[in-house]
């Protein structure tokens, strides 16, 4: 788990994303995965500091949060960058989704001093297939009848 967000960590989550989508494959379901970046947050952590690049960090989990689907799971992969896993979800309404998460962070103003920081994020959309060419080896697909048989890779 990450620390700051108790989130599940980059490598925990890449393990999530190789499970789910070899099962998405093995039942022939759609599964899309969200790339988050938060803009600019370099220049966010060298002008106001650490301590408020980690409080931007847990506002923008908690936003991606109230968003997410109970079904989605959700990452910290980088210092600034997430990733949701979108289950049962085709392409379209992954950027459907991604278009949401944007525009709920940029609806938040953050007040500094006499001024206001408006934070953006960068969305990237990916359907599972298009991922990586995720083995399946490691999940057992359920679909079929014969102990052992794993689903193949496409």
């Amino acid at each position: 788990m990450d620390p700051l967000t108790d989130m599940y960590n980059r490598r925990h989550f890449e393990v999530l994303v190789s499970r789910e989508f070899a099962r998405a494959q093995c039942h022939k379901r759609s599964a899309s995965i969200l790339m988050i970046d938060i803009d600019h947050f370099k220049r966010i952590n060298d002008y106001f500091g650490h301590g408020m690049g980690d409080w931007i960090i847990k506002m923008v989990v908690t936003s991606l949060i109230s968003v997410k689907r109970d079904t989605d799971i959700l990452g910290r992969v980088g210092g600034k960058e997430f990733a949701i896993i979108l289950l049962e979800t085709p392409i379209e309404a992954a950027a459907t989704i991604a278009e949401r998460v944007r525009n709920t962070i940029r609806a938040h103003s953050l007040p500094i001093g006499d001024s206001a920081l408006d934070l953006t994020i960068s969305v990237g959309v990916a359907l599972g297939k298009s991922m990586a060419r995720l083995p399946c080896q490691a999940v057992r697909c359920p679909a079929t009848s014969t102990p052992g048989v794993l689903c193949q890779s496409r």
